[in-house]
């Protein structure tokens, strides 16, 4: 297992809270930091293990879509 991290851009006017319950939910190794930006925008940051052969584009990529799809059906 290797450490992966993923920071992301997170606008809670259009987008809303970050999901992060969900994502624990989901990924229980995964530890999740919220810095305030401004009043609306925040700097996401997810830590967790990924397995030593994936990819770690693809992992964001699949995290992201998972994300968006989270935000998009609330």
């Amino acid at each position: 297992m290797k450490n992966f991290t993923l920071t992301i851009k997170w606008d809670r006017l259009r987008q809303g809270d970050f999901p992060t319950e969900d994502i624990k939910k989901t990924d229980t190794n995964a530890t999740i930091s919220i810095e305030k930006v401004s009043n609306f925008k925040e700097k996401i940051t997810i830590t967790t293990l990924i397995e030593e052969e994936e990819n770690e584009l693809e992992v964001a990529y699949e995290i992201g879509s998972y994300i968006h799809s989270i935000s998009i059906n609330r």
